[in-house]
């Protein structure tokens, strides 16, 4: 059995040739560690300049939701889905914010993930509006305050409630430093 020598020439080609291979799988197992995402600080595109952001709220009823957010709160119902209840999908406004409620049977059934997470874990949602004062009094003889109207260190005058799921509701209006802090 001969063994081939190879010239410098040959053995920098293979160098070069398995330097090639060893880097493409450092890429590769990069791409797999971050499940085939590229890091964003990769990433050279513009942002995204969204034009709304809707949050979509997982309930237990679309209806009772709906019926609170207009009987308390003061939206108004722009959609339900089917026209008549029971209702799998529903959703409110009040001036410029949107709010989306999807049965939890049937927001599970489009999004698995959300099997086993509970209606409440996280959902918080922080409106400014105007008239806290006036909004304020007429909300908690409807509802449970869970934090009183109070003036904050970041300049804003809020306080939370609760709707029928859970979800936590913050309200909050900017603050001029003549306002007198709680009610």
């Amino acid at each position: 059995m001969q063994i081939k020598k190879f010239t410098t020439k040959q053995y920098i080609g293979l160098a070069v040739f398995l330097l090639g291979i060893f880097s493409l799988m450092m890429v590769v197992s990069k791409l797999f560690a971050n499940k085939g995402r590229v890091p964003m600080a990769q990433v050279k595109e513009k942002t995204i300049a969204p034009s709304k952001l809707t949050p979509l709220l997982m309930v237990e009823d679309v209806s009772k939701a709906v019926e609170f957010y207009e009987g308390i709160l003061g939206f108004k119902k722009t959609m339900t889905v089917p026209d008549a209840p029971p209702f799998i999908f529903g959703a409110v406004q009040a001036g410029n914010v949107e709010i989306m409620f999807q049965q939890r049977e049937a927001l599970v059934k489009d999004l698995p993930m959300m099997k086993d997470r509970g209606i409440k874990d996280s959902t918080f949602l922080y409106m400014d509006i105007e008239g806290i004062e006036d909004f304020y009094r007429r909300v908690k003889i409807r509802t449970e305050i869970v934090k009183d109207l109070h003036k904050t260190f970041y300049g804003m005058r809020e306080f939370y409630i609760t709707d029928q799921d859970g979800h936590i509701l913050g309200f909050a209006e900017k603050t001029s430093d003549s306002q007198e802090e709680g009610t």
